[in-house]
């Protein structure tokens, strides 16, 4: 960091000095602590006059952790009032505060558990599930972990997850650090900041230190390019209506995933867009008001989106300007900004195609991803590469395959039976076709024999000779 001042109107008689403070405030009487941040930088008996500015550098290193309630750094002039002058009040220049100002605590209720705030329907089919559950034979485990949740607190949570994304990309030297931990054999991420030194990310810290600290009192997880805290938008949440219309269930023992659903599916609940634990109402379906897409181009390229009904968001070329024709229900990183990240929020996700276009900004490899987050947001839907290549200044990228944010959660699954191999796919999806093939080339591909669309399953109990790839087609 840079540090600039001048002595103005003739010699200076006294030797005094230039310190650099934390503070709570741009005046004098705001400083922390009388020691300055770095040795006091020398101004010599003399000076420059008025022939001109004297800069002075501290090395970020030298700052170390700003103190509790710094929210300025103050440059003082002649702190100890050494020199007579006739102006005293041009001696002092602040620096701040954090342009991500910060919110408040929450002290209403949390997630509730009980049933007993689910609709009356739904209520009665989680027991009966329970009960199913809990009868196999072995040890069983199911955990009801949320039902209703205030609509006030699942606005404090999507807070956080705003405060998260502004401080990252609002606030020069603020960068990413995820804490990485594992469950059930899957890596996750607790979302977490931190400050470069030596820069404005330093006076960010209050709210920094805040946003990390609910992100870990609230066990919340990482999702996204940014490991920024998977939280809808409270509107768009079935947790906040009364009575709730999901419930999260935890279940483990000696019970595998295909018996979970066929027994959720024998009370009449499915698991929307495949969450594992997530549970509605037989009859409802993935919600795409439930979920946010991502879509991710790593450099150098600038990235234009369209979707399905022509809107376009981010970088177009012809006109060499930003452009938003969504709305506040998208955002883009920016031209040039590394990584390029598009975020359709869930209000404006659209069924069908969207359309992925790009322009080099310079030499080198890119490759282009998207991403699909859930009400729930334990880890994404859908985290798929689509397209890569070599970018060169001005030139367009290879053309990138069309993406459908929700064909794209389905997922068709297997695991060993006693008899065989049992494929399935989610119980709420509709026109979908079970394939089979022994080459993954167009022509090989036909129906599989014996798909139960009714169950959404296939056992296959004889493979074929030659029969080694299955797949799941819309219409």
């Amino acid at each position: 960091m840079d540090a600039r001042y001048r002595v103005d109107n003739g010699p200076l008689p006294t030797a005094t000095t230039a310190k650099l403070f934390w503070a709570n405030g741009t005046a004098i009487a705001n400083i922390l602590s009388p020691t300055p941040i770095v040795p006091p930088e020398p101004i010599p008996v003399g000076g420059p006059g008025s022939s001109g500015v004297i800069t002075f550098n501290i090395p970020g290193s030298a700052f170390g952790t700003p103190p509790s309630g710094a929210t300025h750094l103050l440059l003082v002039l002649d702190y100890e009032n050494l020199v007579t002058e006739g102006h005293e009040d041009n001696n002092s220049v602040a620096l701040g505060p954090c342009n991500v100002g910060d919110f408040p605590e929450y002290s209403g209720p949390e997630d509730g558990v009980s049933l007993n705030d689910a609709d009356a329907t739904l209520k009665a089919r989680i027991e009966d599930f329970r009960t199913a559950v809990l009868a196999l034979p072995g040890t069983q485990y199911f955990k009801v972990n949320a039902v209703y949740r205030p609509y006030a607190y699942q606005a404090h949570l999507r807070q956080i997850r705003d405060k998260y994304v502004d401080l990252l990309l609002k606030v020069p030297g603020v960068t990413k650090d995820p804490i990485r931990y594992v469950v059930n054999g899957k890596e996750r991420f607790r979302p977490h900041l931190k400050i470069t030194p030596g820069t404005p990310a330093m006076l960010c810290k209050t709210v920094l230190d805040h946003v990390n600290q609910e992100c870990e009192d609230h066990t919340l997880v990482g999702v996204g390019p940014y490991k920024a805290p998977g939280v809808n938008k409270p509107e768009n949440s079935l947790h906040t209506v009364y009575p709730a219309l999901a419930v999260d269930v935890a279940i483990s023992g000696n019970i595998t995933d295909t018996q979970i659903g066929t027994l959720a599916a024998n009370n009449h609940l499915v698991r929307p867009c495949d969450e594992a634990h997530h549970f509605q109402l037989e009859g409802s379906s993935c919600n795409v008001a439930t979920l946010e897409g991502t879509i991710v181009g790593n450099s150098p390229i600038n990235l234009l989106v369209s979707d399905p009904s022509g809107r376009r968001i981010g970088f177009d070329p012809v006109n060499e300007q930003i452009v938003n024709e969504i709305g506040d229900g998208a955002t883009y990183s920016g031209s040039n900004s590394e990584p390029q990240v598009v975020v359709i929020s869930p209000g404006e996700l659209l069924p069908g195609n969207y359309h992925v276009t790009g322009l080099g900004t310079g030499a080198g490899s890119y490759s282009i991803s998207f991403l699909v987050i859930s009400e729930d947001a334990g880890e994404p839907l859908a985290d798929i590469q689509i397209g890569s290549g070599t970018a060169s200044l001005g030139t367009s990228i290879e053309p990138v395959p069309p993406i459908d944010f929700r064909l794209a959660t389905i997922r068709l699954s297997f695991e060993r039976v006693e008899d065989g191999l049992l494929f399935h796919w989610p119980a709420w999806t509709t026109n979908l076709t079970l394939q089979s093939a022994n080459m993954l080339t167009p022509p090989n591909w036909s129906p599989a024999e014996g798909a139960n669309y009714a169950d959404k399953s296939l056992v296959v109990t004889n493979l074929s000779n030659g029969v080694n790839f299955f797949r799941l087609i819309g219409p």
